[in-house]
């Protein structure tokens, strides 16, 4: 049988927010994993690892999703959303996706960045909502009100969000530093998944500037608190930090670890964007962790 993709988008009926979600379904699936991207990204950002799942037969079910201010669901929520993006809140959304989607259990977690700590968050927050989590350069404990942290917020606040067509975003993405390390499938699905035409025409981004911006903003008390539960988390976290990364470093994955119950550190090849770089290792990783699952054992190389 082959995967069968639905899209849904599901709203939380006490806040009115929605969420748009990818799933795609396997009937001889054994589990299933959500992914959770990270901030100024969108669902479809996974779909290249997923492909490659897919292809190594891998049968779990996969469940992608949109924060509340990104992607189908920043279009959607758009006159509900607030100048401030606490991560808190975007760890409930999953919360609430998950009470309404039929999910086959074991749910194992994949985040990446933002990602990788709002999906702490959910297992802190409501224990045994997963099996197992792959927190891949997660924000955990790192400062966004430091000198580097409030560069980064007013870069998203400068950042380019229209362009005449389709061909001109990929023109330029390709003039820039930041996405020569790419993937080019990954590339694909963000031109074509992280922005939407206008009524006149052009192209701009799903999230617009002021709410990357704005969720950037939002990590610091999340963040914070994140690191100062990890000793509450019971289940298996693979932390995986990126060989060149300048965000996340060895160091910190190792102590994530060791302040973790169940937690091991790995280092792989890459830099922050692990999966937009390396989709297929990705897979490799997740294929891993699933099958060192399955054995009760998972590995560091720290």
């Amino acid at each position: 049988m082959e995967y069968q993709l639905t899209t849904s988008l599901l709203t939380n009926p006490a806040t009115g927010i929605k969420v748009s979600v990818q799933h795609w379904v396997h009937e001889k699936a054994v589990g299933s994993v959500l992914f959770a991207h990270a901030t100024g990204f969108h669902k479809e950002i996974w779909n290249p690892t997923i492909e490659y799942l897919k292809k190594a037969a891998v049968k779990y079910n996969f469940l992608t999703f949109d924060v509340r201010n990104h992607g189908d669901s920043g279009l959607e929520n758009k006159d509900l959303l607030s100048e401030e993006c606490d991560w808190t809140l975007l760890s409930q959304d999953l919360l609430n996706l998950l009470d309404q989607v039929e999910v086959k259990k074991p749910l194992f977690g994949v985040g990446h960045s933002m990602g990788g700590c709002t999906t702490l968050l959910a297992e802190v927050a409501r224990p045994d909502t997963f099996s197992g989590i792959i927190a891949l350069e997660p924000i955990i404990g790192v400062d966004q009100k430091s000198k580097a942290g409030l560069m980064l917020i007013e870069a998203a606040r400068r950042r380019k969000s229209v362009w005449e067509d389709r061909d001109a975003v990929k023109e330029y993405l390709m003039s820039k530093t930041f996405f020569n390390t790419w993937d080019a499938r990954v590339i694909e699905e963000y031109v074509n998944h992280g922005m939407y035409q206008t009524p006149d025409g052009k192209i701009t981004l799903k999230c617009p500037p002021k709410q990357e911006a704005a969720t950037f903003a939002g990590s610091p008390n999340a963040s914070a608190y994140c690191y100062e539960q990890l000793h509450t988390i019971q289940i298996p976290v693979l932390f995986v930090g990126g060989k060149n990364s300048n965000t996340i470093f060895p160091e910190m994955i190792a102590n994530f670890a060791r302040k973790t119950n169940r937690g091991v550190g790995r280092i792989v090849p890459g830099q922050h964007l692990i999966p937009q770089e390396h989709p297929e290792n990705t897979a490799r990783l997740i294929t891993s962790f699933l099958d060192e699952q399955s054995k009760g054992q998972i590995r560091s190389n720290l």
